[in-house]
């Protein structure tokens, strides 16, 4: 009771936060104008957008499942990553969506339809027989090298952008944000978890599995690059659809400080942050700010949009995963 009353109060707060910041925001910008800019966009670009974040879904599930050492079919993980989506965009921190793609995973991994993989990450299945760290260490590896891409992305961008991150007076946040991004790394390379802890140490152990496996992480890093440039285009196919003439390379630079910034768990799904963050940063290239926070509601409501399918998707699995549970013999 104690731990649902402080995820209650947590979500409370951010609750909070994000009403905040949208009603300073909003204090600073003609909210008329806002709708009108809203109002603007074509149904051709909303529908673009859309478009993008469900091919990047499919190139995610491609990429996941490399990382999952037994074989899970693609319209399954199709299925667990859009109910996924619809926790973390339409019930935000009720249930980490993450924690339940891993949960109908681990379900899927026990089951002996899905044979391991003949590498080195599912031989070691084979004699761990750990499905639950499995599938959260896939889910981790998942988001792990989609922030590499992310980062990747922005460190090519970045000579291009210096002078407008410069003009801001943050023209080293996107190095520190790198250096960290890199000392975590290596330290989650060397740091070996105590055996005591043993959920912790299998998660660990498989991390490290990944970590030898260079050739599925280059692979699985290719795709990542692939899922944040769709990112961009869906934002950039928003801009030119509300006229603003943003260019892609513009939208490279700014948008992974962007996404890091919504990634605080202060509010809820980012809402606030990533608008004032929009605002921030595309007013260094003279975007006004009620037109650089209708780019951000739209691009968000884009990916609620398509979250929303997530919500099917997940009364279909629940369905499923019950009704497996009660033939199961006692």
């Amino acid at each position: 009771m104690h731990s649902v009353f402080k995820k209650i109060l947590l979500v409370a707060v951010k609750l909070c936060v994000s009403a905040f910041l949208m009603a300073l925001l909003l204090s600073r910008t003609s909210g008329e104008a806002l709708l009108d800019t809203l109002r603007q966009v074509p149904p051709v670009a909303f529908a673009g957008a859309v478009a993008c974040y469900l091919a990047a879904v499919v190139l995610s599930c491609l990429r996941w499942q490399m990382l999952i050492p037994q074989t899970v079919g693609l319209r399954r993980l199709f299925s667990l990553y859009m109910v996924g989506s619809f926790f973390n965009t339409c019930l935000p921190g009720l249930v980490g969506g993450d924690a339940v793609k891993a949960y109908y995973l681990a379900a899927d991994l026990r089951s002996a339809d899905s044979p391991p993989k003949g590498n080195r990450v599912g031989d070691a299945l084979q004699h761990g027989n750990a499905p639950y760290s499995v599938a959260f260490a896939s889910v981790f590896m998942d988001r792990y090298i989609g922030l590499a891409g992310l980062l990747a992305l922005g460190l090519f961008a970045y000579p291009f952008g210096r002078e407008y991150l410069a003009s801001l007076a943050i023209g080293w946040a996107f190095p520190a944000v790198l250096a960290g991004f890199l000392a975590v790394s290596l330290s989650l390379m060397f740091l070996r978890l105590p055996g005591k802890v043993r959920f912790l140490a299998t998660l660990s152990d498989y991390f490290h599995l990944y970590r030898s496996d260079r050739a599925l992480l280059a692979k699985t890093f290719v795709y990542s690059l692939g899922i944040q440039l769709l990112g961009f285009i869906a934002v950039f196919w928003l801009a030119q659809g509300l006229g603003l003439g943003i260019t892609l390379l513009q939208i490279a630079v700014f948008l992974p400080l962007i996404i890091l910034l919504a990634l605080l768990p202060v509010s809820i799904s980012g809402l606030g942050v990533r608008e004032g963050a929009f605002v921030f940063f595309f007013g260094a290239i003279g975007i006004a700010s009620d037109k650089a926070m209708a780019l951000s509601l739209l691009w968000f409501l884009s990916v609620v949009a398509a979250g929303l399918w997530g919500l099917v998707e997940y009364l279909r699995v629940r369905a499923a995963f019950r009704a497996e549970k009660k033939e199961q013999p006692f």
